[in-house]
């Protein structure tokens, strides 16, 4: 199986907004973990509403989420990058950090899950053909 991090705004002004952003991202992993041979990792859902609560320090909090986050993400096949994730810092980084690393990369907008079935079924096949050749 293949791993995508999902990648898209968490914070917001407003409790309701940041709400928001974790429900759009929710409903994409939700579509993601359908696709034969994926599954998804979201921070989105790992973390939500923890500021303050591991050290007490939402700063702090936030800084070692960061860094989870982005082991998490070296530790996937893919990203898939949320609507508007250029107007997030976090996702922005997220995003520089895969193009680092040389993760596939897809983006939210027209035929990305064609593209993401396509490409999870290039990799079964692939594995398949080792294994019986």
């Amino acid at each position: 199986m293949k791993a995508i991090y999902l990648a898209g705004p968490y914070s917001a002004p407003s409790d309701y907004l940041r709400a928001c952003n974790i429900q759009a991202a929710w409903q994409r992993a939700a579509f993601l973990w359908s696709i034969p041979g994926v599954y998804c990792v979201c921070p989105h859902l790992n973390t939500m509403n923890m500021d303050g609560v591991v050290t007490l320090d939402g700063a702090t909090d936030r800084e070692k989420f960061i860094q989870a986050d982005l082991d998490l993400l070296a530790r996937c096949d893919a990203i898939y990058m949320l609507r508007n994730w250029e107007g997030s810092k976090g996702a922005a980084g997220e995003h520089t950090y895969a193009v680092n690393l040389k993760k596939r990369i897809f983006y939210e907008g027209k035929d990305w899950s064609t593209a993401i079935r396509n490409w999870a079924e290039a990799e079964d096949r692939a594995k398949w053909e080792l294994k019986s050749g």
